[in-house]
């Protein structure tokens, strides 16, 4: 429902200072009609499916790049709050696991109970600090070659790729991002399969269309 659909700002300016004071008149909760919230059942469904994709528990970085190529899949803050830090998380996703039988994700699930079982929530919550950073993508000279890293210092990185390569590197593109590490390992991971000698990989150019597509994941 488009509550603002015909109904131009100077007009209901006159009667309401914000378009949810609006809302609330008739009856709606402020902004519901933008974003409907996610029940906890088809939250649960979706964690699966993410875990059954992975193969593993994902990380709040493998989350939040599924939240980039997939709108209408929650980003990590929306799991967490809704079902819990981590232990909790789990244990609501091993519960409805196993009421629906998925065999795989139970023992995934019971994992990181197991994993989690001597940590409190203050401590789960403060487990994981973010670090603002860049995952970066070069290409080598003329040579078909890239590298995927990490960096909390972007232009200091710049220099010492300079100085590490016989050949020019080319600046591909950068990923700005709150886990620069967890972010790398999932493109490293991406792009496995291409893997060349050391830390270097053999990109299409789709791969490299792939990696630009995203500017930041926050």
């Amino acid at each position: 429902m488009n509550l603002n659909a015909g109904i131009k700002n100077f007009y209901w300016h006159k009667y309401w200072a914000k378009i949810t004071d609006l809302q609330k008149e008739v009856g709606l909760s402020p902004n519901t009609f933008l974003k409907p919230p996610y029940e906890h059942d088809a939250l649960c469904e979706k964690f699966i499916a993410l875990i059954r994709e992975l193969g593993k528990w994902p990380t709040k970085a493998e989350i939040e790049v599924k939240n980039n190529k997939e709108k209408n899949f929650p980003g990590s803050s929306i799991f967490y709050r809704k079902l819990g830090n981590i232990k909790d998380l789990a244990s609501n996703i091993l519960e409805y696991a196993e009421k629906y039988d998925y065999d795989g994700v139970i023992k995934i699930c019971a994992d990181v109970i197991e994993q989690y079982k001597d940590y409190d929530n203050r401590k789960i919550t403060k487990e994981r600090k973010e670090i603002h950073g860049w995952v970066y993508l070069i290409k080598h000279g003329r040579y078909n070659q890239y590298r995927i890293g990490h960096t909390t210092n972007i232009l200091r990185r710049w220099k010492e790729n300079k100085i590490e390569l016989p050949e020019e590197p080319k600046h591909i593109h950068t990923i700005e991002t709150l886990d620069p590490e967890g972010i790398e390992k999932y493109w490293l991971n991406s792009f496995a399969t291409k893997k060349m000698n050391g830390d270097w990989f053999r990109l299409a150019s789709a791969d490299v269309k792939e990696f630009r597509a995203w500017r930041k994941i926050i």
